[in-house]
């Protein structure tokens, strides 16, 4: 069951937990904004590493249709929506079913895309995604990059894409954590 852990509340068992008891004030080494960020990144990481497993707390799906092949190449670039921090995976509509992409490094789509057309088959039937471009920054702005699906035939078909969604970070004390059983330990001990 779910259920919720302010942000003050996790502070104080931080403090707990890392043994940091009177150095913790407005002027003190580990002060609270210190504190507020090394919980946000733990929760952040928690988000990441729940969505992997398939849990839907954080989930969020992106539709579309997939577009056309990128020039000279036997992939569709499918670009990774601004508000991800993780992608789980990828669903497409081929004819009336949906189906899901099996995941591969790029070096294997490379040498898959030789297999395919002698007769190699995903795994699910229906195609296959790898990371094409990593995220990057220019100054300020975060671009997350994109996905290679594979094989072209896809193009033109609709998509759904599974990413964990970008954790904003909390800041007033009264501010919540969604949590589910155990999350607020491994959380907390994360975090020290």
């Amino acid at each position: 069951m779910a259920f919720s852990l302010a942000l003050s509340d996790a502070r104080v068992e931080l403090v707990h937990l890392a043994g940091i008891d009177g150095q913790t004030g407005a002027s003190g080494r580990h002060n609270p904004t210190s504190l507020n960020a090394v919980l946000n990144r733990s929760y952040r990481e928690l988000l990441s590493r729940a969505g992997q497993l398939g849990v839907e707390h954080g989930r969020q799906a992106t539709s579309g249709t997939l577009g056309a092949p990128v020039t000279n190449e036997m992939f569709i670039d499918l670009p990774i929506p601004a508000t991800a921090s993780d992608v789980i995976g990828v669903d497409v509509r081929d004819g009336d079913r949906w189906g899901e992409l099996d995941p591969i490094t790029w070096s294997q789509m490379r040498a898959l895309m030789d297999c395919y057309y002698w007769g190699s088959d995903p795994p699910h039937g229906t195609g296959w995604w790898a990371l094409r471009n990593g995220p990057s920054v220019s100054g300020s702005a975060l671009t997350q990059g994109s996905l290679a699906i594979f094989p072209i035939r896809l193009a033109g078909f609709s998509c759904t894409l599974y990413t964990v969604k970008q954790w904003p970070g909390i800041t007033s004390d009264t501010d919540v954590f969604l949590c589910h059983d155990g999350w607020d330990s491994w959380l907390l001990n994360h975090a020290t």
